[in-house]
């Protein structure tokens, strides 16, 4: 599962907890079946607190989704923290990538650079060996004249 399908599967796992926090144990008994209220409060720095439960069932249950709550928020941070080492190995791979384009492209020019070496040293061969057969010729006529 990739980063992003997690994030959006934690985010979702908080939200369904608070909505059964906020709709299921917040709201007001129904008339007569006298069942505790638990409401969870939220403090500066976006800490939790459940407030005031009635019953040790609705206390048990307050902690429980207290401590998944917590469990959310601490996975939240590790997947943020993740999420920023993932974008530095992303800079550092572009980086990368860049430097490895450049080095193709000197790569390239001194490929080129060769092949131009190359057909400058195959052009002074063609001119000695001509030069050699010009003088073969002559030494040839010479020796032929002396006859």
């Amino acid at each position: 599962m990739g980063l992003r399908s997690r994030i959006i599967a934690v985010a979702l796992g908080a939200f369904v907890l608070m909505f059964a926090v906020d709709i299921c144990l917040a709201g007001s008994p129904a008339e007569g079946d006298g069942a505790p209220t638990v409401k969870i409060a939220e403090l500066k720095g976006g800490q939790q607190k459940s407030i005031a439960p009635k019953r040790s069932d609705s206390s048990m249950l307050a902690q429980q989704i207290q401590s998944e709550l917590e469990a959310i928020q601490r996975t939240m941070a590790e997947m943020k923290r993740l999420s920023e080492r993932l974008k530095n190995h992303q800079r550092r791979l572009a980086g990368l990538n860049s430097k490895m384009s450049s080095m193709g492209e000197q790569n390239q020019m001194m490929q080129l650079q060769l092949q131009q070496a190359m057909n400058r040293q195959s052009q002074m061969m063609q001119t000695m060996s001509a030069i050699m057969k010009s003088m073969h010729d002559t030494q040839k006529s010479i020796i032929n004249n002396m006859r």
